[in-house]
């Protein structure tokens, strides 16, 4: 498991000098037995992934568990507690008192098929509204294009603007390429008015792009913590079948 990392770690992880530090960090980890006692997934995948976060700093580099087993056919269960409604990334579209336009959303799809059509029609029906709330305190982020898309609502389509840009890793080398991203053709814009993005800690990688962007580009109408990071596309990767899987970030 550990030497999957390494391989993962050295070829993919967007900055090679932080995979080697980490790298040679879990090595020594294993070798001092750091390891041997844990038996439980869990709580091997927590080890592992504050071993790699102490060295990268990137919340993005993350060990998951294998999935919990099925329970058994006929098995009785504690009754599962009924899941928040979403979809596509949105699990609230609403006027509030004072016409005041909301929308929760929990991640960015890309913005082909069922995110793009839902934003669409949510901006649609909030435009007559006098502010609008986007709240992302519980967003973990998603594709960079989903990004682009929704920021494109509030900017004048007549002034293109630069929402965004990528570095990718080649995996394998130490070549990298640029991503650059623009706005995007959307079918309505909402302008003159005051536009809130709501965060919390929870807030996470494209979610706190979203803030950052909106805020730089837009002005500073936003409550929000203090957020300094930026997303980083990530690729999750299964170390071996049953076991432990890895989410490693491939660029910034």
């Amino acid at each position: 498991m550990v030497e999957k990392a390494d391989v993962l770690l050295t070829a993919n992880y967007i900055f090679p000098d932080r995979a080697g530090d980490a790298k040679a960090k879990i090595d020594a980890a294993l070798a001092a037995g750091d390891y041997d006692s844990i038996t439980a997934p869990e709580a091997f995948a927590e080890k592992l992934t504050s071993d790699l976060q102490s060295v990268t700093h990137d919340k993005h580099v993350r060990v998951f568990p294998p999935p919990a087993p099925r329970p058994a056919a006929g098995a009785t269960t504690a009754p599962a507690r009924a899941p928040q409604r979403v979809y596509a990334g949105f699990s609230r579209v609403d006027r509030l008192k004072g016409n005041i336009g909301y929308i929760k959303l929990l991640n960015f799809p890309d913005s082909a098929g069922p995110f793009g059509q839902t934003a669409n029609q949510a901006i649609t029906d909030l435009a007559g509204s006098n502010a609008l709330i986007i709240d992302m305190r519980d967003n973990g982020g998603g594709s960079p294009d989903g990004i682009a898309y929704l920021c494109s609502f509030f900017f004048d389509p007549k002034t293109p603007v630069h929402i965004n840009g990528f570095v990718n890793r080649k995996s394998g080398t130490n070549e990298f390429s640029t991503e650059e991203s623009y706005m995007r053709p959307v079918p309505v814009s909402y302008l003159g008015k005051p536009v809130y993005l709501l965060t919390s800690k929870r807030t996470f990688s494209g979610g706190r792009n979203s803030f950052m962007t909106c805020r730089r580009r837009r002005g500073p109408a936003s409550s929000a913590r203090s957020l300094a990071a930026v997303p980083i596309p990530a690729a999750s990767d299964p170390f071996l079948p049953a076991s432990p899987s890895s989410f490693l970030a491939g660029g910034r």
